[in-house]
């Protein structure tokens, strides 16, 4: 949604290689990453999400063992393994990549303090403020920038009206706070992966992983949600005038995992439509 401010300003081009100056030295191939393919989740970096043993995973080697100072240095300094475009692959480091990227467009300043306070300064009037979201805790590496892809916490309620954006782009009283054009980038399945938008799950079939992320099949297929850790969901059903919130922890390699996605594709299914 930030991104999509800075795009709607003309300060990011989504088709233009990503703002990253680390890539743009000679022959360096990852010169050719775009901010659409950051997006969709298939710049072609080197990475493991899930590792075995979980200690292999560079998620959580950067979130919690060697990377905590500077994040997104280490996400950004990672070689490819495929072509820019060419594969999906989910990783939570690209989106600390993205949160990189907007904090180098608000402020030039290497202060930890100045970056942090910037990004959260923009998130809070652009996002935050208008969706009367006043719970959130953003937290910040090292080097102040935005823990883009975890860590962010609200109560139920805000992550309700989190929600409430995604149905229409609009608050509680109206105002547009994400523009109908950005609002669909974000909705429509990436080249890669059909079940996957602009760093939104879609419910969609046909997806790359055999298990599918939400419950295509029940419910509306524009249905979107943000995904978190271990079981917990922000759904939205524009179709439904619905929003789904479910916090909680649910081994997500467990088959009270596949059950609880079954469950919530039944409840969403019982509401009707709206138009």
């Amino acid at each position: 949604m930030l991104v999509g401010e800075l795009v709607a300003e003309g300060k990011l081009s989504l088709d233009a290689p990503a703002p990253i100056a680390e890539w743009h030295r000679a022959n360096d191939p990852r010169g050719a990453i775009t901010l659409r393919m950051l997006l969709n989740m298939s710049s072609g970096l080197q990475h493991t999400e899930v590792g075995d043993p979980v200690e292999a995973s560079d998620t959580n080697q950067v979130l919690f063992v060697s990377g905590t100072q500077k994040m997104a240095a280490r996400a950004i300094g990672v070689p490819l393994e495929a072509r820019p475009g060419a594969k999906f692959e989910y990783s939570s480091l690209t989106t600390i990549i993205l949160a990189e990227i907007i904090t180098r467009t608000l402020t030039s300043s290497s202060d930890t303090r100045v970056r942090a306070e910037a990004y959260r300064s923009f998130a809070t009037q652009r996002l935050f403020g208008p969706a009367g979201i006043t719970s959130a805790v953003l937290e910040f590496d090292g080097a102040g920038t935005q823990i883009g892809g975890s860590l962010i916490y609200m109560t139920l309620d805000d992550y309700g009206r989190l929600g409430q954006i995604l149905l229409a782009g609009k608050a509680p009283d109206g105002t547009q706070i994400v523009s109908p054009d950005w609002l669909s980038f974000m909705k429509t399945p990436s080249p890669d992966n059909p079940e996957y938008g602009g760093q939104l799950w879609l419910n969609r079939a046909g997806g790359r992983d055999p298990r599918p992320a939400l419950f295509p099949g029940h419910g509306p297929a524009t249905l979107v949600s943000c995904l978190g850790h271990l079981g917990q969901f922000v759904i939205a059903s524009p179709d439904q005038n619905l929003v789904l919130v479910r916090l909680g922890k649910t081994q997500d390699d467990t088959a009270a995992f596949a059950a609880l996605r079954v469950a919530l594709g039944r409840v969403v299914e019982r509401v009707p439509a709206t138009r």
